[in-house]
């Protein structure tokens, strides 16, 4: 004859087994949490690093001495990042027709080279949580060329 569990002993490990599964799921769930917070996190803050060197490259358009002020589109993208960025500025001409960088002084077959300015923007990123195969340390680059003239 079998003994069945009385009620009193059935609902002790009911508890026992809702204890375990609210453990493992919320493991889970926080898990799942910080790796959509670092997520956003990255993505965020990939947005603010493209959009500080668009801002320094746009500097660089405001007029053709501006676009030889290396220094302000540098300073204009930095003012627009978050403190720890670094930023760099160049100014370079380029044929139309063969795609070559020359001289701004130089004739390209007989017509005036294009004018471009460059910012490129660069942010130590850390992730919150250290995850299996992604770097827990990464740096978060950002570009933006313009035609000057």
């Amino acid at each position: 004859m079998a003994v069945r569990p009385t009620s009193r002993s059935r609902n002790r490990t009911q508890r026992g087994n809702a204890l375990l599964e609210l453990a493992l799921f919320s493991t889970a769930l926080f898990l799942l949490l910080f790796g959509v917070a670092d997520f956003a996190r990255i993505f965020h803050s990939s947005e603010i690093v493209a959009g500080a060197a668009r801002a320094g490259a746009q500097f660089g358009l405001l007029s053709a001495a501006d676009s030889a002020d290396l220094a302000g589109m540098k300073q204009a993208a930095l003012n627009n990042g978050p403190a720890g960025m670094q930023a760099t500025a160049e100014r370079y001409c380029q044929c139309p027709s063969t795609g070559k960088r020359v001289s701004c002084t130089a004739s390209c077959e007989g017509s005036a080279p294009n004018g471009y300015v460059h910012v490129t923007t660069e942010l130590p990123f850390d992730t919150l949580i250290r995850w299996p195969g992604i770097p827990g340390s990464q740096t978060l680059k950002g570009a933006a060329i313009l035609r000057v003239y």
